[in-house]
């Protein structure tokens, strides 16, 4: 059985992973859609 003080270490180290993959995510959502914004709009000048 983990002490109360390592199972909070844990949350705290698996938050953070979480948080850090999340954010890795929406930037690359971001930059996905920013990338297909740019070709639609070039798409439609050209």
């Amino acid at each position: 059985m983990l002490s109360l003080s390592a199972c909070i270490a844990l949350f705290i180290g698996v938050s953070a992973m979480v948080a850090t993959v999340v954010a890795e995510w929406e930037q690359a959502v971001a930059l996905t859609l920013r990338r297909l914004a740019i070709c639609g709009f070039l798409n439609v000048i050209v």
